[in-house]
């Protein structure tokens, strides 16, 4: 029920934004900002955490609560990068938890949707240092691919964050950092490391029939 409350709560400031955008405006950003990786070999995984913050972009701005769908690309939108998924999700700082932080790793739009917002409770105040929000784990399997993938938010009509008097803030105000993510193969032994093992081999082979 609560869930639904602050579902329609964050809709109308949506609708009412429309015409009533808030004119300050805020910083999303996930970090790390890039991080560099090889795939797993076979049969291991890797975890990455990414955490996400909010910032007003100058000044300060206060917030009533956001409706983030975050997005892992490529593909775009829903789908997971072939061998990643999401394991765990943990709030770092609630606006209010009335009603509390919620998420789906099902989503209608991006790869993990997440929700939070007060009904009854005190705006957040936001100042030009990121407020850390929520953190995730991707972890990633030996079929994972080569290349750089992104961590954002998809800005579809999901994506919403209200301000201190129940207005949506306009997505012009909004300013959506990423992060990159880059995988590479697992490095292949040198050349010259197996010339010498190879050589090393041949002297042992001698030393046992001359023994």
């Amino acid at each position: 029920m609560k869930n639904h409350l602050r579902s329609i709560m964050l809709a109308a400031a949506i609708a009412v934004g429309l015409s009533n955008w808030a004119v300050s405006g805020v910083v999303l950003s996930f970090s790390p900002l890039t991080t560099s990786t090889t795939v797993p070999t076979t049969g291991t995984t890797k975890q990455i955490i990414i955490e996400a913050s909010i910032a007003a972009d100058v000044g300060t701005q206060d917030i009533r609560g956001y409706n983030l769908p975050v997005d892992i690309s490529p593909p775009v939108d829903i789908g997971m990068p072939t061998g990643w998924s999401i394991t765990t999700v943990n709030v770092i700082n609630e606006i209010a938890g009335d009603p509390p932080f919620s998420f789906s790793t099902t989503p209608t739009q991006g790869d993990l949707f997440v929700q939070d917002a007060t009904l009854f409770g005190s705006a957040v105040t936001l100042t030009t240092a990121p407020l850390p929000l929520f953190n995730f784990t991707l972890e990633l399997t030996d079929q994972a691919q080569q290349g750089n993938y992104t961590v954002g938010i998809f800005n579809g009509a999901t994506f919403a964050v209200v301000d201190g008097g129940g207005a949506g803030i306009a997505p012009a105000q909004i300013q959506r950092n990423t992060a990159t993510i880059t995988l590479t193969a697992v490095p292949e032994p040198a050349t010259g490391s197996l010339t010498l093992l190879a050589v090393l081999g041949c002297s042992l082979c001698r030393r046992r029939r001359q023994a």
